[in-house]
């Protein structure tokens, strides 16, 4: 039964993330069929919540063995294909809801049976998708829920590389620094709900933080000096962190600005990611 349902998962991943591609040529001007242009209005979401939202809590239900918390990466898709289907927006969006708070409750209870930090980053990253969807929800724009659509990949492969980095054998200020740019990020979500481009510019100095530290305390540093298929994950390791580096020094340095400087910022984000 978990086979089938991996690999059904695998599939559908597969195919919204050849949709939100899609979407993406056709966003910046190829002439490709858009059916009725959901996909490329909900390219962004197709992307973070549809194909890596869905593909991230799949792998979280295969990791924990628990029946139910395959509800989540099959509720995300469901959403994502209700959105690109021209379904009502609500629609997709409870579903994705859904599949968040799903994911939240599978990471929250994998860290109350093992606590670690990197634990308690993940049940973070799930809440932020939660949080994602709710500012979606009630401001009626994607983009305003972009910053915590960042922040829920960021903080999930954030939190996955610290589970790696403890090979290394991390000191106190090293996860005290890890702690703090967790921090800054949730205090530059709570300010974007009043001020969103004061709060872009600080959501921007914690990815800019993430990014540092990734790059001092990543295990990557060390593999990048193997060979064959390691270091070619160590070499895409440190290209994302650099990645994350540009995201964090144009969200902090443009804010809320519109037009090709906000389309840097946003794909930087996704280059890292």
């Amino acid at each position: 039964m978990r086979r089938a349902l991996r690999g059904a998962g695998l599939g559908i991943v597969g195919l919204l993330l050849l949709a939100a591609l899609w979407g993406a040529l056709a966003r910046i001007g190829w002439r490709l069929p858009t059916g009725n242009g959901e996909v490329i209005g909900h390219h962004g979401v197709l992307t973070t919540l549809g194909a890596l939202g869905a593909l991230i809590a799949l792998e979280r239900a295969v990791a924990s063995g628990w029946w139910w918390a395959f509800a989540a990466p099959f509720a995300a898709a469901l959403g994502a294909l209700a959105l690109l289907a021209g379904a009502p927006v609500g629609l997709g969006r409870g579903l994705l809801l859904a599949g968040g708070v799903v994911l939240a409750l599978v990471l929250v209870r994998l860290a109350a049976s093992q606590p670690s930090p990197h634990g308690a980053a993940l049940a973070l990253g799930g809440a932020l998708w939660v949080g994602a969807v709710l500012v979606w929800w009630g401001t009626g724009s994607v983009v305003r829920a972009v910053p915590w659509l960042a922040g829920f990949l960021v903080v999930t492969i954030a939190a996955e590389r610290l589970e790696l980095s403890r090979l290394r054998g991390l000191g106190g200020r090293a996860r005290a620094g890890f702690v703090a740019a967790l921090l800054v990020l949730l205090l530059g979500l709570g300010v974007s709900l009043a001020s969103f481009g004061a709060g872009l510019r600080v959501v921007g100095a914690s990815l800019l933080g993430l990014a540092l530290w990734l790059a001092a305390n990543d295990v990557a540093r060390r593999t990048v000096s193997t060979g064959g298929l390691t270091r070619f994950m160590a070499l895409a390791l440190l290209a994302g962190y650099g990645w994350l580096g540009v995201a964090g020094a144009l969200w902090l340095a443009a804010g809320e600005r519109v037009g090709l400087v906000r389309d840097a910022m946003l794909h930087a984000c996704s280059s890292a990611s």
